[in-house]
């Protein structure tokens, strides 16, 4: 599968869940603050970067995210946590798409979901929310490394 697949899926499949979600709980506070997303996104934004990270049961990440190459403009999510069940080892590039503007991204704190699983070559996706639940985007790769890991929680991201 190309990047630009396995890109498209992630994403799809993120929104897709969003929407599913919000059929079977439409007054939810996550349905509220994703209303973007099921009105129909009509504009996305593609960014790409690399990723890093390491842990047994207590891990750490970080990702760069770049969103306008010509201006090499974009920020970093970092994040660590634990104890968990996840094993990884493992460094590669990210391509994503996020539903919102990237410039109107702030420093500050932040909500994720990162997925990883594979050994020599392996994939990994990671998503990214506000902080009230409102979904930004999904960046997902092939990477190389070994582990296992489900993962979320919080971290940060800094221009």
């Amino acid at each position: 599968m190309e990047n630009k697949e396995v890109t498209d899926q992630a994403y799809n499949q993120t929104i897709e869940m969003i929407r599913e979600y919000a059929e079977k709980y439409p007054d939810d506070e996550f349905v509220t603050a994703n209303q973007h997303i099921l009105g129909g996104v009509t504009e996305t934004w593609s960014c790409g970067g690399p990723i890093e990270m390491s842990g047994f049961l207590w891990w750490a990440y970080s990702a760069q995210v770049i969103c306008d190459i010509s201006q090499m403009k974009g920020f970093i999510f970092s994040a660590t946590g634990g104890p968990d069940t996840c094993v990884s080892a493992f460094a590669g590039p990210l391509f994503g798409k996020f539903a919102v503007d990237p410039r109107t991204i702030k420093d500050g704190k932040y909500r994720f979901s990162l997925t990883m699983g594979g050994t020599g070559a392996g994939s990994v996706t990671l998503s990214l929310y506000e902080m009230n639940k409102k979904y930004l985007g999904t960046l997902s790769g092939v990477i190389a490394g070994a582990g296992m890991c489900n993962i979320s929680g919080t971290g940060k991201i800094t221009h």
